[in-house]
């Protein structure tokens, strides 16, 4: 792991081209703004293993591995205010990544890790109210290899007139149709009483990504993030279908001094609006450089240089 973390921070520069992706990386500007969450939560925990985020015109959702609360927060003016905990008051909650979107009302969409059935291994999404109150779950029927698999990313839409939610399923094994692809998006339905899966959707741009970590869609734009590799890649789908319009562009999250990667986590994304992104970070491994650990467990919003 601390090898192929060297190799990212040596291979990725601006204004270059990606040798894994054959595509174009810019590095993103400085973050607007960035804080700690024990430094604004009012729950005070002993981590903040930050999984996922989704932004909406109010206030932004964020889950986390090791609690079942959930974070709910206001940025405004370059500030998070009004920041609240809600939910169970459980550990170790296996929560992946959160999504937001209106079917009959407003609901919160959670992906957790996967659990074993009949020999195979099925994530699953539950559906929540704004307040945290659980009100449903449903399984995606999509079979993984390993047990600490599953959607690392959700991403709410109506880009295709009915409401939709795209989840993102790292590594291989994502499906058994898919096993030796490394990034799989599949697109399920939301009808009222049916949830069923109406698209799948292979990466062939971003074949050079060794890990993934979230997605996020405004409108026809596409975010997705990679930990690992220190970036987030942009992309646009053909209006009214799931083709990708072209490659992309790749966004190297800023190095330290010497190049070193200083961004190791990043476990979320969500558009803001079409130049700004907001993402938080993951605890740092023990294994990760200790360059590693100034940049975990935060919230991050960054503008970017080329609209997409």
């Amino acid at each position: 792991m601390l090898l192929r973390l060297l190799i990212f921070s040596l291979l990725l520069f601006s204004h270059c081209k990606n040798p894994l992706t054959k595509q174009k990386t810019e590095e993103l500007n400085s973050a607007i703004y960035e804080v700690k969450f024990s430094e604004i939560a009012d729950d005070k925990l002993s981590k903040y293993e930050a999984s996922g985020l989704v932004y909406t015109s109010e206030r932004i959702y964020v889950v986390f591995d090791n609690t079942e609360r959930i974070a709910s927060f206001t940025f405004k003016n370059k500030k998070v205010e009004n920041i609240s905990f809600f939910g169970s008051n459980k550990d170790d909650s296996q929560f992946e990544a959160i999504s937001f979107g209106f079917t009959d009302k407003p609901y919160l969409f959670i992906a957790e890790e996967s659990r074993k059935e009949k020999g195979e291994y099925i994530p699953y999404i539950h559906i929540y109210d704004t307040s945290g109150n659980k009100l449903d779950e449903f399984s995606s029927k999509v079979p993984l290899k390993k047990e600490n698999k599953g959607f690392e990313g959700l991403a709410f839409t109506r880009r295709l007139s009915h409401p939709q939610l795209v989840a993102l399923c790292e590594g291989e094994g994502c499906g058994k149709a898919y096993k030796n692809k490394k990034g799989i998006l599949y697109v399920f339905g939301l009808q009222k009483n049916k949830k069923k899966k109406e698209a799948v959707i292979e990466l062939p741009y971003l074949q050079g990504f060794s890990d993934y970590s979230d997605i996020a869609l405004l409108e026809d734009k596409v975010a997705i993030t990679s930990q690992e590799g220190s970036y987030v890649w942009i992309g646009e789908f053909m209006k009214g279908s799931w083709k990708l319009k072209n490659k992309g562009l790749i966004y190297a999250f800023p190095r330290g001094k010497q190049k070193e990667l200083l961004y190791c986590n990043i476990e979320g994304v969500s558009w803001i609006d079409e130049t700004t992104l907001a993402f938080v970070s993951d605890k740092a491994k023990k294994s990760y450089p200790k360059s590693c650990k100034t940049k975990s467990e935060m919230f991050h919003v960054f503008i970017l240089k080329v609209k997409p």
